[in-house]
């Protein structure tokens, strides 16, 4: 045992590199971003908002849109429905030859 502790103290350390560079350079920068967050977060007030108005929510008329039970949107274009996956509801008429 003594002999592997020998062998393995005489082993040169790894030098830092351009990674070990990077990764400072990184932390320091995870770092000041962390600050900078946390100086923009206090800047603002934590007062609770007064009471707001509540939200309305347009519910349809029966008399709206068609018959009941139909799923025609007001403002839509008429016509015929399209196909699944935007094909047209109707084959292109045949030219002449």
């Amino acid at each position: 045992m003594p002999e592997q502790s020998a062998i393995e103290s005489l082993r040169p350390r790894p030098r830092n590199d351009a990674y070990t560079i990077l990764l400072v350079v990184s932390l320091v920068a995870m770092l000041v971003a962390c600050v900078l967050l946390w100086l923009d977060i206090t800047s603002y007030p934590s007062v609770k908002p007064t009471d707001t108005a509540p939200i309305v929510v347009p519910t349809e008329e029966k008399g709206a849109g068609g018959s009941p039970g139909s799923s025609a949107t007001p403002g839509a274009p008429a016509g015929p429905a399209a196909a699944p996956g935007g094909a047209p509801a109707t084959p292109p008429a045949a030219t002449p030859p």
